[in-house]
């Protein structure tokens, strides 16, 4: 389970909005917030949707199947923060750092 990570959105279409990130400090990964299927899901660096993991924009619900790049909880950690900026706002969040334990 990580005990920091910083969410940066790096990229941003319409509907598809990229972060990058970084936990613990030196761990590296991407996810995608996707309007258009209203979902969080894990991304390659390019913004392209990769393993079979993904919360839903609506009801906050992960899906989990075998992801190499998280387990489910971290995923489930990271999606529920920049689902809630986002469930409160409208809009994607630029930038989450948040601190554990």
């Amino acid at each position: 389970m990580a005990l920091s990570f910083h969410a940066l959105l790096v990229e941003s279409t319409d509907s598809v909005h990229l972060y990058k990130v970084t936990c613990d400090g030196d761990r590296v990964a991407h996810v995608i917030l996707d309007e258009g299927s209203k979902k969080i899901m894990p991304a390659s660096s390019a913004g392209e949707a990769s393993g079979e993991m993904s919360m839903s924009l609506e009801s906050g619900n992960v899906v989990s199947l075998d992801n190499g790049d998280w387990t489910r909880e971290e995923f489930a950690l990271v999606a529920s923060h920049i689902r809630s900026h986002w469930a409160k706002t409208g809009l994607p969040p630029n930038s989450i750092r948040k601190y554990f334990g």
